[in-house]
């Protein structure tokens, strides 16, 4: 047998940037989420080093890349300063539970050269050792955030949050706050808007009449501000009486609260998110319909579907694997059962009977009546969606499932519930009605459809008062 003759070694030549491979290298781990230790990788490590060799850069480690993803934080930061200086955005408050971990979100969204722009500013765990989700906590965490960009509370034109109690009591304490400031400046007073979080500034920010019930804020269970519909898991030791006391009685200080008077100086608009109202509206309908226990029926058959046994059978007739659902995502039921209708033949033929026949029809009609609906949210979820189109978006569904209900009984309860939902979207919303007001395509509904949802007068006195903020804040390059 003949000796392999030995490898010869290639030069190849590349050109890069020192800078463009060491944000690649940043990038495993801060954008693709891999593990730190993907960097201590002998085989990645064996192809690179020569790289970083010839431009004499060091490679990250596990041990120290905490060190530039600081670096790199404190460079996104100061962008997002820059991007946003002196300029009229909105916020958008979004949360999350993951095994019992509950975390907080800000964005902030602007409108830059005729894009809508979304920055991340913060997230941040609430909950067991750190602040709950209490309207007072998740208000000074809105602060303390628009103190670390030099923001001012008076930049701040709306916020879109969810049905939680709690976020929207934020909304509205900082809509006072804007309140407050507002008439501090109008009487001569000097002030930049940057507000304080401890304790003492908290109370003084509250009004006499407030201060005399005594509806300061209180530091209740995060649970008790959790939305009616369940989107958190909720422990039920944490429902006491007392504290849901303690929040009513805080509610009720901020709506005491003169609304005529904080419109006058445009205090922030609270608007609730479309997407989780539409699936609470849904929501509604499955409770209503009793569909779980037909979900249970599907998901059992999805199972099932998934053994080993069934794997290989499924495979041999060029079957993909159903789907499971997510009991909190009601479109994950509709994906469930979408991909089990396409397994019908092969659980006849398998003589396979966890979903009788009269399952399969009420599987159909439910994907039929609720298809508007998935493609609505679908729709909501893209990043260039405006307030007008969300409105195209909202009514086109609204008339499709009017058509379905012509003949579909599921689909009246559908619309029935939507329609209960949508005057939480349309209500005073002065953000809608601004922008479908500016909108062409939109206009004549402010003398033609549902008086009672938009205000010609109103809307005209909001816009005003948005240019005059404009001037306020001084951002000239938001009034073209």
């Amino acid at each position: 047998m003949e000796d392999t003759p030995p490898q010869k070694k290639r030069k190849v030549l590349l050109e890069y940037y020192a800078g463009e491979v060491e944000e690649a290298w940043l990038n495993l781990v801060v954008k693709e989420g891999r593990p730190f230790t993907v960097l201590d990788s002998p085989s990645l490590r064996t192809i690179l080093i020569p790289l970083f060799g010839a431009l004499e850069i060091n490679m990250l480690t596990s041990h120290n890349v905490h060190i530039a993803i600081a670096t790199r934080s404190e460079t996104v930061v100061a962008g997002i300063k820059k991007a946003l200086a002196k300029k009229i955005f909105s916020l958008k408050i979004d949360s999350a539970t993951r095994h019992t971990r509950r975390v907080i979100c800000i964005n902030a969204q602007a409108v830059l050269k005729g894009k809508i722009e979304i920055f991340t500013l913060a997230m941040c765990e609430m909950g067991f050792e750190s602040p709950a989700h209490t309207a007072k906590n998740v208000k000074a965490f809105i602060l303390t955030v628009l103190q670390k960009y030099d923001f001012t509370i008076q930049q701040i034109y709306s916020i879109t949050q969810d049905n939680g109690r709690n976020f929207i009591l934020a909304g509205k304490m900082l809509s006072y706050e804007k309140f407050q400031l507002a008439n501090q400046s109008s009487e001569g007073e000097s002030t930049r808007g940057e507000v304080n979080n401890n304790t003492e500034s908290e109370s003084e920010n509250i009004s006499d009449d407030e201060a005399q019930a005594g509806t300061s804020p209180a530091t209740v269970s995060s649970s008790s501000f959790d939305d009616d519909d369940e989107i958190y898991e909720v422990d039920d030791e944490c429902l006491d009486d007392d504290m849901e006391h303690e929040y009513i009685d805080e509610e009720e200080g901020y709506d005491q609260i003169d609304a005529q008077d904080v419109d006058e100086v445009n205090g922030i608009e609270v608007v609730k998110c479309a997407a989780h109202t539409l699936a609470l509206g849904v929501n509604d309908t499955v409770t209503e319909l009793k569909a779980k226990n037909m979900f249970k029926k599907f998901k059992d058959l999805a199972k099932f579907l998934r053994t080993p046994t069934q794997l290989v059978r499924l495979r041999r007739r060029q079957l993909s694997l159903p789907k499971l659902d997510v009991p909190t995502r009601w479109s994950s039921s509709y994906d469930l059962i979408h991909s089990l209708l396409k397994t019908k033949t092969h659980c006849q033929q398998e003589r396979i009977t966890k979903v009788s026949e009269a399952d399969w029809i009420w599987g159909q009609k439910f994907l039929t009546v609720f298809k508007p609906a998935k493609i609505c949210t679908k729709k909501l979820q893209g990043e260039q969606v405006t307030l007008s189109d969300f409105f195209k978006i909202w009514i086109e569904l609204m008339l499709r499932l009017k058509k379905i209900s012509e003949w579909e009984p599921m689909a009246t309860t559908l619309y029935d519930n939507l329609k209960a939902r949508q005057a939480n979207l349309f209500n005073d919303n002065k953000v809608l009605q601004a922008a479908l007001y500016l909108d062409p395509r939109f206009r004549q509904i402010f003398t033609k459809i549902e008086p009672t949802y938009f205000s010609k007068t109103v809307t005209q006195k909001h816009l005003l008062q948005i240019y005059k903020n404009l001037k306020n804040v001084d951002v000239s390059s938001q009034l073209t």
